[in-house]
């Protein structure tokens, strides 16, 4: 039940009614209307006026709900646009393939400083599943990761690049 309450000079069971009126006459972004408009085909009015203003008797519901389909659509699309603006395709990967793994999210004492390296490897690709773009990884050569699942999505993988000898001699992978 309802407790009214004198707060700050507002008595609450007296408000109610208005405030639930402005919340459900406000426009909504993706519907484009109020739920209050979408229910009886009509905006209330808000403010006092002198003359009486005629409600509508029968407003067609189908009509407003197909709008109310359209516009959830439109506005499912748009953020569907927004959402694949700066995604990649992902890079296919074979088994036995060398890449190289992200330590973005591995536990904090593998990673202690800001200087740490942000990948790691080339490690061995094991097994891919390639409907859900994840790849397993020989982790062996790396006992302190021996904890975690060895599975990997490819936005945290890249192909292992050798290093060129000719131009590089003495560079040498951590």
């Amino acid at each position: 039940m309802f407790i009214a309450e004198q707060a700050q000079g507002v008595n609450w069971v007296k408000a109610a009614p208005k405030v639930q009126t402005q919340v459900n006459a406000s426009i909504s972004g993706p519907r484009k209307n109020s739920p209050f408009f979408l229910m009886y085909g009509f905006n209330p009015k808000l403010a006092a006026s002198p003359l009486p203003h005629p409600i509508p008797i029968y407003a067609n519901p189908t009509k407003l709900h197909y709008q109310l389909g359209k516009n959830l659509t439109e506005a499912k699309l748009n953020q569907i646009t927004s959402a694949n603006k700066n995604r990649r395709p992902a890079t296919p990967y074979e088994e036995e393939e060398l890449v190289m793994v992200s330590t973005k999210n591995f536990p904090s004492h593998f990673n202690t400083s800001k200087l740490h390296y942000p990948w790691i490897g080339p490690v061995p690709i094991i097994k891919t599943n390639n409907t859900r773009q994840t790849y397993t990884l020989a982790l062996s050569d790396y006992p302190e990761l021996s904890k975690i699942i060895p599975t990997f999505h490819t936005t945290l993988i890249k192909p292992y690049q050798p290093n060129n000898d000719n131009k590089f001699p003495t560079r040498k992978l951590g």
